[in-house]
């Protein structure tokens, strides 16, 4: 819902506070996916399920930790273009920039990370590593 809400706010308006309300929403929307994996994480969320039934990809806790990550780099890219739009420095916005791309190569990280562990191939790897 706040991902949603947070893309129709910069696709729909033209106002310069469209990137503060952005940002809240992928902020939130973070917040709500960690939420989710506390949940997911505690032992009476997990009574449920069988113990050898397969969890969704999207449930996964590497993959729950890059939309998180992925929802604070929309964030960190909705205050870099406020700031550019303002004219800031170069540097402040090459030090958003940069804060940009670590979270989002984080989330491929933690995607990668979740697609090989749904395929039970992250011990398998594992063990090949040197």
């Amino acid at each position: 819902m706040f991902l949603g809400l947070g893309s129709d706010t910069l696709k729909l308006s033209t106002r310069p506070e469209r990137w503060v309300t952005a940002k809240k929403c992928f902020e939130e929307a973070a917040g709500a996916f960690a939420e989710v994996r506390r949940l997911l994480q505690e032992d009476d969320a997990q009574r449920w399920r069988e113990p050898n039934k397969k969890v969704n990809l999207e449930l996964q806790p590497q993959a729950l930790e890059a939309l998180i990550q992925c929802m604070l780099a929309y964030a960190t890219r909705c205050f870099y273009e406020k700031a550019d739009e303002a004219s800031s420095k170069p540097k402040l916005l090459a030090q958003l920039a940069v804060k940009a791309s670590h979270q989002y190569r984080s989330a491929a990280g933690c995607m990668h990370e979740a697609v090989l562990a749904k395929n039970g191939l992250d011990g398998w790897l594992s063990s090949w590593q040197v």
